[in-house]
């Protein structure tokens, strides 16, 4: 942590945390950390969890009341290493962070976490969670401190695709059932899925006087095992004009080997 934007965004990932731990559902304060309508895509031993954060909450009232039911005094999630480690441009940040998991004191699992957060009137609010976790009896999966090229990959091919408007390619690239999630001016934030994101994208694309081109720069990123967050800036020209400059988040999850891509924000 070296800067104030990075410590506000640390204090919010800690308070929705601390929302959820050491008391018993309902979480009503966790919603006050979070964009309801953004998208969550957990890969658990279970399997994969998809769903809008508003959901997720509900989600882990239901899973957390069965603990306490069972005669658990206290659940606690907490931050554990890799991180953590936090990219901020302007109103927008990613957050990356292991996590721990535990009933009573006693450690039952582990994770890690990736979110997206957008900073809006009242402070910054997680607008998208992808994860991963495992046993905590169990050996964590490789931790990697950079953006590899096959990682980065389905990313670049992604902007390649727009530019050349290659629409039915382009949904091979995502995992079904996700979506994005943007900030537009003045405060709007628009939640699509991701049929409904490549359509608009196609009807803008379609009314340029000229040619668009997209180009993701100067990238960074994490991996944990199967989960993979790409923080990259990115340019918008139309026939060679800058017109918009920002920030992508793009969270990725391994299946089949392959990287997909289960979440996008930009700001």
């Amino acid at each position: 942590m070296s800067t104030s934007e990075q410590e506000e965004v640390l204090a919010a990932v800690k308070g929705f945390l601390a929302s959820i731990s050491n008391k018993k559902p309902p979480f009503a304060a966790a919603l006050n950390f979070v964009l309801p309508d953004s998208y969550a895509a957990l890969s658990h031993p279970e399997g994969l969890i998809q769903c809008k954060l508003g959901e997720l909450i509900s989600r882990l009232e239901e899973d957390i009341s069965k603990i306490y039911e069972s005669g658990a005094k206290s659940v606690e999630v907490s931050l554990f290493e890799p991180g953590p480690d936090v990219w901020v441009g302007g109103r927008f940040a990613a957050f990356w962070a292991g996590y721990s998991f535990k009933v009573d004191g006693e450690e039952k699992k582990r994770g890690v976490n990736a979110f997206t957060l957008f900073k809006r009137e009242d402070g910054w609010k997680i607008g998208g969670l992808a994860d991963t976790q495992w046993e905590a009896s169990e050996a964590p999966p490789q931790f990697v401190n950079e953006v590899t090229s096959e990682m980065m990959a389905p990313n670049l091919d992604l902007c390649v695709l727009l530019n050349d408007e290659k629409w039915d390619q382009v949904i091979e690239l995502m995992l079904p059932g996700g979506g994005a999630t943007y900030q537009r001016f003045p405060h709007t934030l628009l939640t699509p899925y991701w049929p409904e994101f490549f359509s608009k994208m196609r009807e803008m694309l379609e009314k340029s006087s000229g040619y668009v081109e997209q180009k993701l720069m100067d990238w960074d990123g994490r991996s944990a095992g199967e989960l993979g967050l790409v923080w990259t800036p990115f340019t918008v020209t139309v026939d060679g004009d800058l017109k918009v400059v920002g920030y992508n988040i793009f969270t990725m999850l391994k299946r089949d080997g392959k990287w997909l891509i289960s979440g996008c924000q930009d700001g």
